[in-house]
């Protein structure tokens, strides 16, 4: 029964420590793995925020050059008349020609705007660097409306909408002309065409599922997108409680994170980022799939190598564990072998000194030789064998070496009290290891 229990033991210790490192091994990997995919998750909120601001820098450069064209604009409406004296009597055809020509002229220095136009304080276009086939009237588009009804309004920007005089869809930079008084004397309009913004978004490349988009910051209305998809229109609005506008209307100005998109319930990294003079805030945002790409491949390698592992310790394991306990099987056979020579040793009646076949000492004697000689055993330990025989040392020097030169493992020579026989144990190499004794 204690036998059985001392196996036990062994085999639950020797397991036990075996599963432990199998689990500090999958915690350590663990561990790398949650890190390395917050790493992922940084380095791709630092790679989106980087591109938005460059993205939001190109955009800011083509309003702030419609401002530009803007005010030049507003210049030569307002200075042509007094400059050129022929001006008040000229035809309206004749006016209508000389300022869309100086139109013209400013729209070819700058080419993200497509049309310049002015429209009186009644919102019908006099002027425009496009030539119009017909009156075309714009009191009711709300920029206009915005610009008319608001005498501290300067400058505003429309939402997506088709244009007349462009015959595209584009977003309106409008600017106004006001009196002294700040009464509206009539509205500047710079058209900038959205297939011109979506050719500055195409230019960024976001990988698979993702986005770049600009919105209007104040009303959250999109004003382009890439790449399209068929369930998100222009003008459309984002719920309250999107993670972006939630963040853009609590005031932040820029940041970063991982969201769920409410247009195609897909998840993302994105940056946004509100321009600081214009109303609209550009946002990147890459998907999932793109940005743990690399992580999972790196963890599916890792979870192979890690199960190859754990199958080459289990099988190196068991070999080891078979090993051991072949080794444990021989050791408590060499045991019981030795006990049962020592005990045999001990208590036989025959006469028996266990000597050094090196240097003749005395090693071990049983009791018979005890009671033999008179000596005690501590006594015997101190002995050499030259002590208790007749022959000198350097004659049973001889017969040991005679004995150990000889097939035969046996010799017979003279002790003072008797004659003994020489048992010479051996190991495989023929080497001798002692010399039993035996009277």
């Amino acid at each position: 029964m204690n036998f059985f229990k001392i196996n036990l033991n062994i085999k639950n210790f020797t397991y036990g420590w075996f599963i432990f490192s199998i689990l500090f091994i999958i915690l350590l990997a663990s561990l790398q793995a949650y890190f390395e995919y917050k790493r992922a998750i940084e380095n791709t909120k630092i790679s989106t925020s980087n591109v938005t601001m460059l993205l939001t820098k190109k955009l800011e450069n083509d309003f702030e050059q419609a401002e530009n064209i803007l005010k030049l604009a507003e210049y030569v409406v307002l200075t042509l008349p007094k400059e050129n004296n022929n001006f008040y009597s000229s035809s309206f055809d004749q006016k209508q020609k000389i300022v869309n020509d100086k139109f013209r002229f400013l729209l070819s220095s700058f080419s993200n705007v497509s049309v310049i136009n002015f429209a009186n304080k009644e919102g019908d276009i006099l002027y425009s660097s496009n030539s119009l086939n017909s009156l075309v009237n714009i009191s009711s588009r709300e920029h206009f409306q915005m610009l008319k009804n608001n005498k501290d309004l300067n400058t505003t920007f429309s939402d997506v909408l088709f244009s007349f005089t462009s015959s595209s869809y584009s977003i309106i930079q409008a600017r106004a002309i006001r009196d002294e008084n700040k009464d509206l004397v009539g509205v500047l309009t710079a058209l900038i065409d959205i297939s011109t913004i979506n050719n500055t978004l195409a230019s960024i490349n976001t990988g698979k599922d993702g986005v770049v988009l600009i919105r209007n910051s104040n009303t959250s209305s999109l004003i382009a997108r890439y790449p399209e998809v068929e369930n998100v229109n222009v003008n459309s609005k984002l719920p309250d409680s999107n993670p972006t506008i939630v963040r853009v209307n609590n005031g932040e100005k820029i940041g970063s994170f991982e969201y769920i998109a409410s247009t195609d319930s897909k998840k993302r990294i994105g940056s946004f980022l509100v321009m600081d003079k214009y109303p609209f805030y550009i946002q990147t945002a890459i998907s999932e799939k793109e940005y743990l790409h690399q992580w999972k491949k790196n963890l599916l390698i890792a979870t192979i190598l890690i199960v190859l592992f754990i199958i080459a310790s289990f099988l190196l394991f068991r070999t080891m564990r078979a090993n051991y306990f072949k080794e444990l099987k021989l050791s408590r056979e060499i045991t019981i072998v030795k006990n049962r020579f020592e005990n045999m040793f001990k208590v036989h009646s025959a006469i028996m000194l266990l000597i050094d076949a090196k240097t003749g000492n005395i090693i071990d004697a049983n009791i018979s030789a005890c009671k033999f000689y008179g000596y005690t055993l501590d006594e015997f330990k101190k002995l050499n064998i030259s002590n208790i025989n007749v022959l000198s040392k350097k004659e049973i020097q001889d017969k040991i070496e005679e004995a150990k030169n000889l097939n035969n493992n046996t010799f017979i020579f003279p002790s003072t009290k008797n004659f003994c026989k020489i048992n010479i144990q051996r190991d495989k190499q023929e080497n001798v290891l002692s010399l039993d004794f035996i009277y």
